[in-house]
C-alpha cells in the first residue's frame, strides 16, 4: 500500500481521475502545440509522439508506461508502434479505467523478449493489447528486460527518483532506452520565485528537480542522457485552456465537496500558468540509454558535466526521414479525428 506523498497521489488521482477523463481525454498530460491552433487531442498526442520519436520503437518491442494514467499513451504506443505495453499506476481507479477503455486488439504480433514471471504483456503471438497493473514507480513490480520505458509526467511525484533510476536500470535490457516528458524548475532561483515554485509543488503533490538533478540521477545509475529538449514554450498554452475550464462554476462547487487537496489544486492553475510566463517552471523532454557498463558511466560523468556525446541516429529531430516506430505527422497536425 503506498505511503506518505504516494499515498496522496493515489488518493488524488482515484478521486479526480474520472472528471480528467471527461474534462481533458484519455492523456492526462501537457500539449505539445505546434502552431497553436490544435485541439486538446492533437496537442497531447504531439507530446507523445515528440518523447516516442527518439526511442526507435518496433513491432514487438517490450515497453512499460510508468504513470500510465488512463491508458491513453499506452493504447497510442501499442496501436502506433505495435508494441507490447504494460502501463503501471499507483491509483487502482486509473488501473480499472485503463483496462475498461482497452479494447483487444484484433491483429497478433510477433513479440521479441522473454515474458514476464509477474505480469507479462501476452507473449509471443498474442495481440497488441496494453494491459495495466497498480504499482510504485520507485519499486517496480516486474521482471524485465523491456526495451523502453516511458514516464510522462511522473517523475515529479516520484519521492525517491534515485530508486525509479536503478529500478529502471534493473528493467531495460543494455542499451533499452527511457523517454520523460518532465516538470523541472530552474536554477538559481529568486526568494519570490522560490516561493512560487514551492506553492506549485504542494498543491501538484510533486517536488520538482533542475535538469542538472535529472543529469547526475542519470548518470550515477547507469544512463546515458541522450536528449534534452526544453519545450517550455511550446506546452505553455496547457495552462491557459486549463484556467478556461475552471471558470465554470460547478467545478468550484465539486473541488470545494472533495476537500482541501482538491480546492488548492485547483487554485494552483494560474501559479502554474505564471511560472510558465516567468520562465522559473521549466518543461523538456529527456531521453537517456542505458549503458551496458556501470562504472563506465560513473567515470564519464567524474569526467565532465556535459551530457555524452551520442551517435546521430539517437539524435533524430523531429521531421526525420526515419519511419520506424514513428507516426506520421499527418497524424500529428491534422484535424480531429
Amino acid at each position: 500500500m503506498p505511503v506518505g506523498r504516494s499515498a496522496r497521489v493515489a488518493a488524488h488521482y482515484d478521486e479526480l481521475s474520472p472528471y480528467y477523463n471527461d474534462l481533458w481525454g484519455e492523456h492526462i498530460h501537457h500539449g505539445y502545440y505546434l502552431t497553436g491552433v490544435e485541439s486538446r487531442r492533437q496537442a497531447t498526442e504531439n507530446l507523445i509522439e515528440l518523447v516516442v520519436e527518439d526511442l526507435d520503437l518496433g513491432p514487438g518491442d517490450r515497453v512499460l508506461d510508468v504513470g500510465c494514467g488512463v491508458g491513453g499513451t499506452s493504447r497510442y504506443v501499442a496501436a502506433e508502434c505495435q508494441c507490447e505495453v504494460i502501463g503501471l499506476t499507483l491509483s487502482a481507479v486509473q488501473a480499472r479505467m485503463a483496462t475498461d477503455a482497452t479494447p483487444v486488439a484484433p491483429r497478433p504480433i510477433a513479440a521479441r523478449s522473454v515474458g514476464d514471471a509477474r505480469h507479462a504483456p501476452g507473449g509471443s503471438g498474442r495481440a497488441a493489447t496494453p494491459r495495466f497493473i497498480v504499482g510504485d514507480a520507485a519499486a517496480l513490480p516486474l521482471i524485465g528486460p523491456f526495451d523502453a520505458l516511458i514516464a510522462m509526467e511522473v517523475l515529479s511525484h516520484v519521492e525517491d527518483r534515485g530508486a525509479f533510476f536503478g529500478e529502471a536500470r534493473r528493467l531495460l535490457k543494455g542499451g533499452g532506452v527511457i523517454g520523460i516528458a518532465a516538470w523541472l524548475k530552474a536554477d538559481d532561483l529568486s526568494p519570490a520565485d522560490a516561493a512560487l515554485i514551492a506553492s506549485i509543488e504542494e498543491a501538484m503533490l510533486v517536488t520538482l528537480p533542475t535538469r542538472s538533478e535529472y543529469e547526475r540521477l542519470l548518470s550515477h545509475t547507469g544512463f546515458e542522457l541522450v536528449t534534452y529538449r526544453d519545450i517550455s514554450t511550446e506546452v505553455a498554452k496547457t495552462w491557459d485552456l486549463c484556467l478556461e475550464i475552471v471558470t465554470n462554476p460547478a467545478l468550484w462547487s465539486l473541488a470545494v465537496a472533495k476537500g482541501r487537496d482538491t480546492l488548492v489544486f485547483v487554485k494552483s492553475f494560474r501559479a502554474m500558468q505564471k511560472g510558465f510566463a516567468g520562465g522559473v517552471f521549466r518543461y523538456a523532454v529527456l531521453i537517456a540509454e542505458r549503458s551496458r557498463d556501470l562504472s563506465s558511466t560513473r567515470a564519464r560523468s567524474s569526467r565532465s558535466a556535459s551530457p555524452p556525446r551520442v551517435s546521430a541516429s539517437r539524435r533524430r529531430l523531429i521531421g526525420s526521414s526515419s519511419s520506424r516506430g514513428r507516426i506520421p505527422a499527418s497524424r500529428r497536425r491534422g484535424a480531429d479525428r
